[in-house]
């Protein structure tokens, strides 16, 4: 799962983030984690040297500043059990001029397509297992876009 991740420094202030966050992790410093569902939050303060989460329905969480050590603003929510495997995909050289490789973490058959800069599907090529090598030694000089496995890479073609 494609993560990224905004970590808030612990002090007495404000604090402004924009983010499309999903879950917020609070580490402690005696190696507690807390997970918590941002849907299901209505405010985040720092009151009285405290964090104070409020919720849609009832209640307030309080953590004091001076026993957490992070706050992670993450994009995905994951249970605690769950074991999350990262999608990573690499494509090089990057710039190219007749090839690209295309290495990723998955196994499985899938489809690598090639985009030109107004969103038209230029080559579709079948990726077979982790490593790939795709000709764009037909494609004229520019950006491109290569989507592989719900993600998507810039490349420029030289």
């Amino acid at each position: 799962m494609n993560q990224q991740t905004w970590l808030l420094i612990l002090m007495v202030g404000c604090i402004t983030y924009n983010s499309m966050a999903q879950s917020l992790k609070i580490e402690s410093t005696d190696g507690e984690t807390t997970t918590l569902d941002l849907a299901a939050t209505k405010n985040i303060v720092f009151e009285n040297n405290n964090l104070v989460i409020s919720g849609n329905t009832c209640g307030k969480k309080y953590f004091n500043i001076f026993f957490n050590q992070k706050l992670s603003f993450r994009e995905s929510t994951t249970a605690v059990n769950d074991v999350v495997e990262a999608k990573i995909l690499t494509v090089y050289p990057n710039p190219a001029i007749s090839f690209i490789n295309v290495d990723r973490s998955k196994e499985e058959v899938t489809d690598a397509v090639i985009y030109n800069t107004t969103g038209q599907a230029i080559i579709t090529q079948q990726l077979n297992n982790k490593h790939g090598k795709i000709d764009i030694s037909m494609l004229t000089d520019g950006i491109y876009l290569l989507k592989v496995d719900q993600q998507t890479i810039k490349f420029l073609k030289q």
